[in-house]
């Protein structure tokens, strides 16, 4: 009878950290950078037909410049980009007139001129960089007489990026900001998964993790608001303008969303001063909520999920109220009061509905 031999496994391949890191980055954006190169050869291959330009140096650095910004801020980066690569050259223009074709005393004086144009209009950093970039290359590579053709050369390619990001390829506002609500959900989650661990008596002193996850919500909860503002920005000046008023339902929940990562912390912060008697039934609630949370994150807005995410949370609320602790200490009732918040505020963000009152 013959011993049947065990499958040989070789060692595992590990990805070293910095490797999967790249990849990361490369999947991530991949396509901007895509998007950034047609846009740096079509401007190009414009300024050299409309421009008469044989070598066009403005527009394509516009137009890659301009791109290279966060979906949804392209658009306004791209009008400061236009205006620091037109202070530039009239600073460079500047430098030529006064001091004439001397590049090393006619550097400084242009790009301290554009600079401080730059200041004066404006006051934004890529604003002054680009216009010390534009002065510094106009100086280097013009004369007085070419400064008409670097304007126009500069506008081809700022015109095209405009093109690329406002008509072939606007950041869509609501994904932006689904995307971004994805990210905070599935954080908090994480961390009252944890607070439900630790709830259960199965896992200690969890708490501190919980709260490094909810810290990296609150990081992700500020690039919410700042995406609020920048999708309905992105919204009025491309092809979405007519979802606009859906983009402001959704600014509102977002808004909700910043409220729940607070009952969220409190909730977390709460939970050791649980007593025995409210640990099982409050672990459960905390980790249906936790589930919710999950569920949520996987797909913010789609109305099916939403509509499952507020009933489950409505579920726990109510559940968390029907029978009051008997507990005489009010700390203790602190953790049960807020996982009540949590869930009010789930509902709220899911179903914009608010829910009943809050325990005795």
């Amino acid at each position: 009878m013959t011993q049947e031999r065990e499958p040989r496994t070789g060692p595992r391949l590990q990805v070293p950290p910095f490797l999967a890191g790249a990849g990361g980055r490369i999947g991530a954006g991949l396509w901007p950078l895509l998007q950034q190169t047609g846009a740096m050869a079509a401007a190009w291959f414009l300024a050299r037909l409309l421009a008469h330009e044989p070598a066009p140096v403005f527009a394509p650095i516009a137009a890659v410049v301009g791109l290279n910004a966060d979906r949804g801020e392209r658009g306004s980066n791209i009008l400061r980009l236009f205006t620091g690569v037109v202070v530039g050259i009239l600073g460079g223009d500047f430098g030529i007139v006064v001091l004439g074709m001397r590049p090393g005393a006619v550097l400084p004086v242009a790009v301290f001129s554009a600079m401080l144009l730059a200041l004066a209009i404006d006051g934004e950093r890529i604003v002054i960089a680009q216009a010390a970039a534009a002065a510094i290359v106009a100086v280097a590579t013009g004369s007085r007489q070419a400064a008409p053709q670097r304007l126009t050369d500069a506008l081809i390619g700022a015109a095209v990026a405009l093109v690329f990001s406002q008509l072939l390829f606007p950041a869509e506002p609501l994904r932006l900001l689904h995307r971004a609500e994805s990210a905070a959900l599935a954080d908090m989650a994480s961390a009252l998964e944890l607070t439900a661990r630790e709830l259960s008596g199965r896992q200690r002193r969890l708490g501190l993790q919980a709260r490094d996850r909810l810290g990296e919500a609150h990081a992700v909860l500020a690039e919410v608001s700042r995406i609020r503002v920048v999708s309905g920005r992105a919204a009025r000046r491309s092809v979405w303008r007519r979802r606009i008023p859906q983009l402001e339902r959704e600014a509102e929940m977002a808004r909700v969303l910043g409220e729940l990562g607070n009952s969220s912390l409190m909730l977390v912060r709460t939970a050791d001063a649980a007593g025995a008697r409210e640990r099982p039934e409050l672990s459960a609630a905390v980790r249906e909520l936790a589930q919710t949370l999950a569920l949520l994150a996987e797909s913010p807005g789609d109305p099916p999920v939403r509509r499952q995410a507020a009933a489950r949370a409505g579920s726990v609320h109510a559940a968390l109220g029907a029978r009051p602790s008997r507990s005489e200490d009010e700390e203790r009732l602190a953790a049960r009061t807020a996982a009540r918040l949590v869930a009010g505020d789930i509902a709220r963000f899911a179903g914009g509905e608010e829910v009943g009152g809050e325990a005795g």
